[in-house]
């Protein structure tokens, strides 16, 4: 009986360490696409939570819809959402938010002539000008005219002399301007917010 007793202790030391050492093995995944925020918390990749910078639009515009940050990939975009731009997309309140990228190089690689910058409150590789012939690698219908929180100008499509707006309005700068989500195409909902 004392030996029953014995094998059946040894036999739960044995199931318990294997269980332990099976808890620490398994790899850890996480949701966390966006980038985070100044107080080191890291933003979920859901629509709920904050995502670190606010990204503020200048006017009230269509924003692709979303409940996580995969939905905001592009579909020729691989190995998107990531941690690194360009795959680095956020979804906040249901709406994406453009990738911010952190250096000069990494918009250089992209677009040849496009810088870092800070606008609308996220960092996005943008052409600074002083003036449309800045633009003109871009093609036509890009002209000098946005412009980043440092207060410098640069090129931006615009609705009047490029692309027009599919549903919304074109306003007097060349912004594609919604007013409710009736003005916004399938998939993309009016950020009413915006401007505000």
């Amino acid at each position: 009986m004392r030996a029953y007793w014995g094998v059946l202790f040894l036999l739960c030391v044995a199931c318990d360490s294997g269980s332990s050492g099976q808890d620490t093995d398994e790899p850890t995944s996480t949701t966390s696409v966006a980038p985070t925020s100044s107080s080191g918390d890291a933003s979920s990749s859901s629509s709920s939570g904050p995502a670190g910078p606010v990204y503020a639009p200048q006017v009230p515009m269509c924003r692709k819809e979303c409940d996580f940050a995969a939905d905001c990939c592009s579909a020729d975009q691989q190995n998107c959402p990531a941690l690194e731009f360009p795959a680095n997309w956020g979804c906040v309140d249901g709406m994406c938010v453009p990738a911010p990228c952190e250096i000069d190089e990494q918009c250089e690689a992209i677009t040849p002539g496009s810088t870092c910058h800070d606008v609308d409150g996220i960092p996005q590789c943008v052409v600074i000008c002083g003036g449309d012939e800045a633009c003109a690698p871009l093609g036509t219908g890009f002209a000098c005219g946005g412009e980043t929180t440092d207060g410098q100008g640069y090129c931006r499509e615009r609705c009047d002399i490029g692309m027009p707006c599919l549903l919304e309005t074109c306003n007097d700068e060349g912004l594609c301007e919604c007013s409710d989500e009736s003005d916004c195409i399938n998939g993309f909902t009016c950020d009413v917010e915006a401007g505000m």
